[in-house]
């Protein structure tokens, strides 16, 4: 008899493996849990066996199922005694009678009646399924009410939504999903130098931009703040543009725009010289590249040794001769000259001199390069060479840089009496070089700049079939002369002498621009296009589509065609009438005609009354002769019935005059040849 008070029952000590068979019976367990009716754990194991037979009962006692209990026993498993998750849920005699069959190291309890709801699981998912956040899960009690949240994902943007995004928590777990497309939005902008005065507008410093399905915008849906940029006054400013949640910056740097010249070119002073000469330029170039014509005034003064000379009457300064001459359309050429017979002595110094210039109005202001003070040298020699650039493999040898030379009398030198040092050069390397001229104590330098030569000619292969047209420029990619500058395919030397285009083979074509010669192969195929069809034939009323004449197809390279890529034309077939029909099949040029012949069906005649009553007479009249055809016989044969050597000889005469008869026919074709 069991305990009434008994809540907690371990019998995990009991090993009834070890028990024989035989014994199961004397060892049953008659009302082993009777009275139990407390008892709301049982802990089992694997060596433990619940024996009962029919007529024997366990007794456990059935749970009553109310507000917190189910009624059924429900094995623990990896949760607890409040919150059991094991498969088994049993009443008490289903586990008395289950057990046995699955024995487990497990405890029993009363399965409890849960309000915890199932999960809901919320995901945030891009157009192809991916997950691009992670999951939020949420929990609660049945009957609790819940919100989703749509998630900001950097490079996506929300799409739609899957499932309920508020709703209330149930047993049945539940599912919201977020999806999420790609952000294709962009936007692009440059920064950019402009000038005071000139004109600039906020699209001039943007690039591109698209929306977040990756089409183009136009610049209207862009938003700009451009408010604190003063192009009238230097300074760096930011214009900021937007579109979206995207922003960029753009740096407008204003510079100030002047009229640049050139300073004056002074040619070398000389002692004993009396006169001062140079060259000015035309036009100076405003920073924006803007050309202006230079004016230059009557007035000019200079400062030599610390004395001011000048060409008007000025207070203390001395007077000198000046006169300006247009040289070409880019530079003038002046002339001071000493007054009173004054020359120049070797160590005198200019200090400097000035040719005002004047600027059409409304110019920009003219920036000043004063000229450098020039100390007049002693009488010498003169040695004039110039800087140049060659390219790496070019020929050069040092006479090439090499001007003029004048001994100190003033009398031209040759090249020849030149002491030249160009040890350093190196055609082969990229590199700048100097190169020494010397005469009578005086050396000048050159400088030669060997460049990388970046000559290229890019072309590729081809496939062409016989028959295609084709040119040499559709082989062409790009060239590039020793600069690096793009060459146009007009410039380039083609040899195509050897490719036929109607013969099946593989060609050279050769490119050629400034010595680099590139080959490009061709090669041209036969051409494998081939449409097969059939003749049929039809008729009237039947049912007929195109494919059905259709036996296969194939295009240039051979390779298989399948009837949909094909065109055809059966517009003239009509399989209501009679006739014969032209249906085409056109692929890549090849076209192939099959014919339809449309037939009239037979038509079947039925005899008239008259004509099956005539049929029937006739029938009659042969059986009649059949009839008497047949009496007669029966009756001959009663008359007349031959002997068996009669037979034999009827037999023997029949071929003796069928072999008379083919001999006869022998003989008569021979005359016949004779004759």
């Amino acid at each position: 008899m069991g305990d009434s008070s008994l809540e907690e029952l371990d019998l995990t000590g009991f090993d009834m493996t070890k028990l024989p068979s035989s014994s199961y019976n004397k060892y049953v367990m008659t009302l082993f849990f009777q009275n139990t009716n407390s008892l709301k754990s049982l802990k089992l194991s694997d060596k433990f066996r619940i024996w009962g037979t029919d007529d024997t009962n366990v007794e456990l006692p059935e749970i009553l199922p109310n507000n917190e209990y189910s009624g059924k026993w429900e094995n623990i498993g990896s949760g607890t005694n409040e919150n059991p998750n094991g498969k088994d849920v049993w009443t008490s005699k289903e586990l008395t009678q289950n057990f046995n069959l699955n024995p487990k190291n497990d405890t029993y309890v009363w399965q409890p009646i849960s309000n915890k709801a199932a999960d809901l699981t919320v995901k945030y998912l891009d157009t192809n399924g991916n997950k691009i956040s992670a999951d939020v899960v949420k929990s609660g009690d049945i009957g609790d009410t819940y919100t989703t949240e749509q998630k900001s994902i950097a490079g996506y943007v929300f799409k739609n939504v899957q499932g309920n995004v508020t709703g209330t928590l149930t047993d049945q777990a539940q599912t919201v999903t977020y999806i999420y497309k790609v952000d294709q939005s962009t936007l692009n902008v440059k920064d950019s130098t402009i000038y005071t005065g000139d004109k600039w507008k906020p699209q001039d410093n943007f690039v591109s931009a698209t929306d977040v399905d990756g089409n183009d915008l136009d610049f209207s849906q862009v938003t700009v703040d451009a408010s604190n940029i003063d192009t009238n006054k230097e300074g760096t400013y930011e214009v900021i543009y937007s579109y979206g949640g995207l922003t960029q910056k753009a740096k407008i740097t204003v510079k100030l725009n002047q009229t640049n010249v050139e300073s004056a070119n002074i040619n070398p002073i000389t002692s004993q010289d009396v006169v001062i000469t140079g060259i000015l330029p035309a036009y100076g170039e405003t920073n924006t590249g803007q050309k202006i014509e230079l004016s230059y005034s009557s007035a000019a003064m200079f400062s030599l040794n610390n004395k001011v000379y000048n060409q008007n009457t000025v207070s203390g300064n001395q007077m000198f001769n000046y006169s300006i001459t247009r040289l070409n359309k880019d530079y003038y050429t002046f002339t001071f000259t000493l007054p009173n017979g004054e020359v120049f002595a070797s160590g005198d110094k200019l200090d400097w001199f000035i040719i005002p210039a004047t600027l059409p109005t409304g110019s920009p202001q003219l920036s000043q390069k004063l000229s450098t003070e020039i100390i007049v040298g002693e009488l010498k020699a003169v040695v004039n060479v110039h800087d140049s650039s060659i390219y790496v493999g070019d020929t050069w040898k040092a006479e090439d840089n090499f001007d003029s030379a004048l001994d100190k009398d003033g009398n031209k030198v040759g090249f020849s009496q030149m002491t030249v040092d160009d040890s350093k050069v190196d055609i082969t390397t990229a590199g700048v070089y100097d190169v020494t001229y010397t005469f009578d104590g005086v050396t000048s330098n050159a400088k030669v700049t060997v460049k990388d030569r970046q000559t290229a000619v890019n072309v590729h292969d081809s496939t062409l079939y016989v028959g295609d047209t084709w040119k040499a420029e559709e082989n062409f990619d790009s060239a590039f002369d020793k600069d690096g500058h793009k060459v146009d395919f007009s410039q380039l030397t083609v040899d195509d002498s050897k490719l036929d285009p109607n013969t099946p083979g593989i060609y050279d074509v050769t490119y050629t621009y400034d010595g680099v010669a590139s080959t490009a192969k061709v090669s041209v195929k036969n051409r494998q296009t081939a449409i097969n069809v059939h003749d049929s034939s039809i008729y009237v009323g039947d049912n007929w589509k195109a494919e059905e004449n259709f036996d296969s197809a194939f295009d240039k390279d051979g390779h298989k065609v399948d009837f949909s890529q094909l065109t055809v034309d059966d517009s003239k077939v009509h399989t209501s009438k009679a006739g014969v029909y032209d249906v085409s099949y056109t692929y890549d040029g090849v076209t192939s005609i099959a014919k339809i012949t449309v037939k009239d069906k037979e038509s079947t005649i039925l005899p008239s009354e008259d004509d099956k009553n005539k049929e029937k007479s006739s029938e009659k009249n042969i059986e009649k002769i059949n009839t008497k055809k047949t009496t007669s016989e029966g009756s001959m044969s009663e008359n007349k019935l031959p002997e068996t050597g009669e037979a034999r000889l009827v037999v023997v005469a029949t071929m003796i005059g069928g072999l008379a008869i083919l001999l006869i026919s022998v003989l008569m074709a021979k005359k016949q040849v004779k004759k």
